[in-house]
């Protein structure tokens, strides 16, 4: 029996031959073509066979035409005819032809069974159950013409001896007469033979394809696998190297995580330092700051709203007392925190110098200090450095003797309620200091307000107009600042600043203080 082309290591087949695109023909190609490498051997084998025998019967024209014929034709077949179904047709009569050889050389027919079977069995190797009908319908002829010649010119005719001599049959010999039940017994077990090995063909070539199938399928999986393999290798070496890449992100981050924590431990301290720094600024400007209740002594009807944006301020109140007099001012000095803070000190430090010449006259005031921050600040001197330092003030001399008010104003003005009526003293437009490049003589305008009837009086910064707030974020603006103002003035002094802080802190909302702010209220009455 054939080896099955899946044991057999000569064969494999790859998995684009096994496409549903092409014959199944195809897929047999190979185990064709090992079977005509059989045939070839035992037709060899067969003709070599033939030889031998012909000494013993003395049949050597038998085995030398008849065996060389058949030889002849199957290499026809073999290598000649370009139809390889019709080349193996005809290697099955060949196949036919050298069993009936072997039979007229052993001078019998009862050895058709044996060499029928054998031959039968070496063409189930094509796996082509069609391949057995050449063969069966070839042998069953020879028996019929030899049944026939029998009974139509006896044993001793010389037809049938030139029949014989042909290589056909027998040659020269007296032989059993044949009978009908020899034939029909001949003839049922070749279709038997026939029908089993055609079978076994038919079971084979399916066999085949269905190892073919499975080992078709066993290589794609196995490619499958190799590939699925090769994916998870390279999926892994990817992990492995994101692996890597984020332990060594993070181990820069540790790094990096310990280096900020160092630097923001630094920072730390070094803002400790410059908060402990600014603190003890601020307990100055505190104490440089006249006390709210010496104001109120003075002035029982005040208040003053000062909210600095940052722990120290640029904007500050000045207040001082001459016989009858009192000097009181709201000054808002370049910048806010530390710069500004510096700046409240000079402007301070610079008030009390002109008040000990006694320059009291506001106007005469703002001149003085105007000049001596330009010559502090060498703003006369320098082109780009501190010429835009200044500050923007209001100062007011209250004389009540004469019940009389005098002011004079660097951008911020005075505003006054007199017989609920507002009134507004605009100040002069140039601020004290920051010259910039202007080298001309400033100018301030001394004001005189009398308070015969008792009159309110409000100083004050940019800071509570200008702070942003409000549904729309915008800022708070001058308008709603004075109105805010007149509104306040109808409250009790005592009230007034709580009042202010409220509306201030209901417009701010969760934005940002943008400036400090300062605003000075007081009440003066006739005496």
């Amino acid at each position: 029996m054939p080896q099955s082309p899946l044991i057999n290591p000569d064969f494999t087949f790859q998995k684009e031959e096994f496409s549903e695109h092409l014959n199944l023909e195809k897929y047999l190609v190979k185990v064709q073509a090992r079977a005509d490498k059989i045939s070839d051997k035992f037709v060899i084998i067969f003709f070599i066979i033939g030889v031998l025998l012909a000494p013993i019967y003395q049949t050597w024209f038998f085995s030398l035409i008849t065996g060389g014929s058949a030889l002849l034709i199957y290499l026809l077949a073999r290598f000649v005819l370009n139809n390889k179904f019709q080349a193996r047709m005809l290697i099955s009569a060949v196949y036919a032809v050298f069993m009936l050889q072997f039979i007229g050389q052993m001078h019998g027919m009862a050895e058709t069974h044996f060499f029928f079977f054998v031959n039968a069995a070496l063409l189930i190797i094509y796996q082509d159950w069609r391949i057995m009908l050449p063969y069966a319908i070839l042998t069953v002829g020879h028996h019929s013409i030899l049944a026939i010649l029998q009974v139509t010119y006896g044993m001793d005719n010389l037809a049938y001896y030139f029949i014989s001599y042909s290589g056909i049959t027998i040659t020269g010999e007296t032989v059993a007469y044949v009978t009908v039940f020899q034939l029909v017994f001949h003839f049922t077990i070749i279709s038997i033979m026939t029908v089993i090995c055609g079978w076994w063909a038919v079971i084979f070539r399916q066999n085949s394809i269905f190892l073919m199938k499975n080992q078709i399928e066993v290589q794609v999986k196995n490619e499958q696998l190799i590939t699925s393999d090769e994916e998870l290798r390279q999926n892994i070496e990817e992990l492995e190297a994101i692996q890597n890449k984020l332990n060594s992100v993070n181990n820069e981050m540790t790094y990096s995580m310990m280096d900020l924590e160092n630097k923001n431990r630094v920072i730390e301290e070094k803002n400790l330092h410059i908060t402990a720094s600014i603190n003890y600024a601020k307990r100055i400007q505190e104490a440089m700051l006249p006390k709210i209740n010496r104001i109120e002594a003075s002035l029982p009807n005040s208040f003053v709203f000062f909210k600095p944006k940052d722990i120290v301020s640029g904007d500050f109140y000045y207040y001082h007392e001459i016989d009858n007099k009192i000097i009181i001012a709201a000054i808002d000095c370049t910048g806010h925190g530390v710069p500004g803070a510096f700046m409240s000190l000079i402007g301070n430090e610079l008030l009390n110098s002109i008040l000990d010449k006694n320059i009291y006259t506001p106007a005469d005031i703002l001149t003085n200090l105007n000049q001596k921050i330009d010559k502090a600040l060498n703003q006369t001197e320098l082109s780009s450095r501190s010429t835009s330092d200044g500050m923007d003030a209001a100062i007011c001399l209250i004389d009540f003797e004469a019940n009389k008010l005098e002011y004079a104003g660097a951008k911020n003005p005075l505003v006054y309620v007199q017989n609920n009526e507002m009134n507004i003293i605009k100040a002069d437009r140039a601020s004290v200091g920051g010259n910039l490049t202007k080298k001309q003589k400033k100018q301030f305008t001394n004001h005189s307000i009398s308070f015969d009837v008792p009159t309110s009086f409000y100083i004050y910064s940019d800071g509570f107009q200008d702070q942003f707030g409000g549904e729309e974020g915008r800022k708070f603006n001058i308008d709603k600042f004075r109105d805010a103002l007149l509104n306040i003035s109808t409250y009790p002094f005592s009230q007034q600043q709580e009042v202010l802080e409220t509306i201030f802190e209901n417009w701010r909302g969760n934005n940002k203080q943008i400036d400090d702010v300062l605003v000075i209220g007081f009440e003066l009455t006739p005496s």
